[in-house]
């Protein structure tokens, strides 16, 4: 923490922001934050788990005859998006909730509330179509109001990661909720891949078992994720905005493993302080004046949703929600295998997410895997588009190599873009708007990702010779040139300290030069000045409140 306040003591400072070597031991100095944090982030295991479910159960006979699915292919293709969209709506009402909620009642509220809602709406899938009765409604219902609870939750547990995770493992921190929802993915579609090779030895295929069993994992690690959020404290950002001095002391000290009066903790509610600068009741319209207030404040409110917008259409979400009819675009025959191809993909998401975590977020930065990363993808996404363009003569070595694209995509995504998703969503905005701008992300996120749910499946049966990964494959140069050129480098810099990183002018050519190593470190040393020249200034601040915080 600074603890100086001038420019002379950012030499000495710079130590405390240098990358932490021993990773594994920073992480267990943190054990409170961390086993918290793991626990509300399974949130994202049902979330993926959800996303990942549908295109596997879409293809189950079972669930077809249970619903009374539509035979002709157009029809087909266009009930599909239908049970898609419906989740999505969901999440976009969950996403508007969310702008406020969190802020009103607090993030460990919030979460409960949307994690129950979500255990509600899953309830409501499970029990559909009992006794041979069509139970479509039921399924639309179930899944708009599952997609609401996981609308409101995803930015109630990205805020409330952001704000109690410690600046030293803050980028592995945010990622485990993302981390989490490529292992639910992964389960979800192991889970239709074990449950119908079951009932296939049965030769009991059209058992509603095939699609009822796995749609009811889901609620296994929400009602975990429960637990964790009603053991959790609030976060001490939410105690600061509400004025609330001595809870956020305590709340800090449990989190950082610190006594109630130690600098670190003194100093991290006087950063917290210095960057709030509104409190009270929040309203549309206060939110907008705030967040245009300047071109700054404009730049940190929106970058998170253009980092969806890029992540979304470069083809993740058409992936995870008909990953099973893709495959089967590119020559992979059969439901089972179909089912297998992707729960591989699956896995190549989780391991992907889990080493950029651990090795890759807090040392090597944001920004180059991001742009590395990216890179991939386009490759792989021109790749299948132009093999699929180039022959239409059966060639099986031309087959493998375009299936493994899919996993070389998948490889470059979660390396990259979805590091600097997980990191920029709640790092870019200031404390008074994360919430409104994390809400407002996750509602482009949704509104993305209902026009791919309804048009992904009619792109793929209506443009020929793969042009749809010709369009993913633009969207994913458009992420590289976003993160050159829109996105900062914000590793191991304290989370009230990234508003000077978006103060540098001019803006785009800083991004740029965040690339090298070396203008990487000036950065840690301008920031961590800025830092140590308001530290005095906002010990009188804090001084003149009234309350027991008197430092």
């Amino acid at each position: 923490m600074v603890k100086g306040s001038s420019n002379k003591d950012s030499s000495i400072n710079e130590q405390d922001y240098a990358p932490d070597k021993s990773s594994l031991a920073t992480w267990c100095s943190y054990r409170n934050a961390v086993i918290i944090v793991l626990l509300v982030a399974l949130n994202g295991v049902s979330y993926g788990y959800e996303i990942g479910l549908v295109g596997g159960l879409l293809e189950a006979p079972s669930f077809r005859r249970d619903f009374h699915m539509p035979k002709e292919p157009k029809k087909l293709a266009d009930e599909k998006g239908n049970i898609v969209v419906i989740l999505l709506c969901g999440q976009i009402l969950g996403g508007l909730i969310s702008l406020f909620l969190p802020d009103w009642i607090g993030r460990r509220k919030a979460m409960i509330i949307s994690t129950c809602t979500f255990l509600v709406g899953a309830v409501i899938q499970i029990t559909c179509a009992i006794d041979g009765a069509n139970g479509r409604a039921q399924l639309y219902v179930g899944r708009f109001i599952a997609g609401a609870g996981m609308g409101c939750n995803h930015t109630s547990v990205g805020t409330f990661i952001a704000e109690v995770s410690p600046r030293r493992i803050r980028g592995g921190l945010n990622g485990t909720f993302f981390m989490f929802v490529y292992l639910g993915t992964t389960c979800a579609f192991f889970a239709n891949f074990g449950v119908q090779k079951h009932y296939e030895s049965m030769k009991d295929v059209m058992n509603s078992a095939n699609w009822r069993i796995p749609t009811a994992f889901q609620v296994i690690p929400a009602g975990i994720a429960l637990i964790g959020a009603m053991m959790s404290k609030e976060t001490p950002r939410w105690f600061v905005l509400k004025g609330r001095w001595m809870e956020a002391k305590q709340s800090s000290a449990f989190y950082l493993r610190q006594d109630l009066d130690s600098p670190e903790v003194e100093d991290l509610v006087m950063q917290i302080q210095k960057d709030i600068n509104t409190t009270g009741k929040r309203t549309v319209k206060t939110v907008f004046k705030e967040a245009t207030r300047t071109k700054n404040d404009l730049l940190r409110f929106v970058v998170p949703s253009l980092a969806h917008l890029c992540a979304e259409w470069s083809g993740l979400i058409s992936l995870a929600y008909y990953s099973p009819q893709i495959f089967k675009e590119l020559g992979v025959v059969g439901r089972s295998a179909g089912l297998f191809a992707t729960g591989i993909y699956g896995i190549v998401k989780t391991v992907t997410a889990v080493c950029a975590l651990l090795f890759t977020v807090d040392r090597f930065g944001r920004k180059w895997p991001a742009v590395i990363g990216t890179l991939i993808q386009a490759f792989a996404m021109f790749f299948i588009a132009i093999s699929g363009a180039a022959t239409q003569a059966p060639n099986e070595s031309l087959r493998l190599a375009t299936i493994s694209m899919i996993y070389v995509f998948t490889f470059g995504f979660c390396f990259g873009l979805a590091m600097v998703i997980s990191s920029i969503t709640s790092e870019a905005p200031p404390t008074s708007l994360r919430v409104p701008s994390m809400g407002v992300s996750k509602i482009v996120a949704s509104l993305s990702n209902l026009a791919l749910g309804k048009l992904t499946p009619i792109m793929l049966l209506n443009i020929p010779n793969r042009g749809t990964f010709f369009i993913f494959g633009t969207f994913s140069l458009v992420a590289t040139l976003f993160t050159i050129f829109v996105v900062p480098e914000t590793s191991n810099l304290p989370l009230e300290g990234i508003t000077y990183v978006f103060e540098r002018t001019p803006y785009m050519k800083n991004c740029v030069t965040d690339l090298s190593p070396r203008k990487r470190r000036e950065t840690q040393r301008f920031v961590i000045s800025k830092l140590a020249d308001n530290d005095t200034a906002v010990k009188e601040k804090i001084q003149a409140m009234p309350g027991p915080l008197l430092l």
